[in-house]
């Protein structure tokens, strides 16, 4: 079961929600969370797809891989351990008081 959460940047106040910050594996999916310079957003990047095709489902799941969620584009860069801020690049810490989401 994989967690998402929600890191704020210490220096522009930016929000990264539904965020693992960094490698992460659900039942199906295992993500890595990179930058997207499109987007100029961490966002988390399918790596593996680890379940079996549904029958019926609208998309390749290999498509997916290596795009981004949101654009589908491939312009992406590893979020470093730090986690820079992708706007100002402060330091972006884990927002304790948001809720944790756990995915699978």
């Amino acid at each position: 079961m994989g967690a998402w959460f929600t890191f704020r940047c210490k220096g522009c106040g930016f929000l990264a929600r539904r965020i693992s910050g960094g490698r992460d594996v659900g039942m199906r999916w295992e993500v890595e969370t990179q930058i997207c310079k499109d987007c100029r957003r961490p966002v988390n990047v399918p790596i593996a797809f680890l379940g079996n095709p549904v029958p019926g489902e609208a998309q390749d799941p290999q498509a997916l891989l290596h795009h981004c969620p949101l654009c589908k584009g491939t312009n992406l860069e590893l979020w470093k351990d730090t986690h820079p801020c992708p706007r100002c690049d402060s330091p972006m810490e884990i927002d304790r008081d948001m809720v944790t989401i756990y995915w699978d």
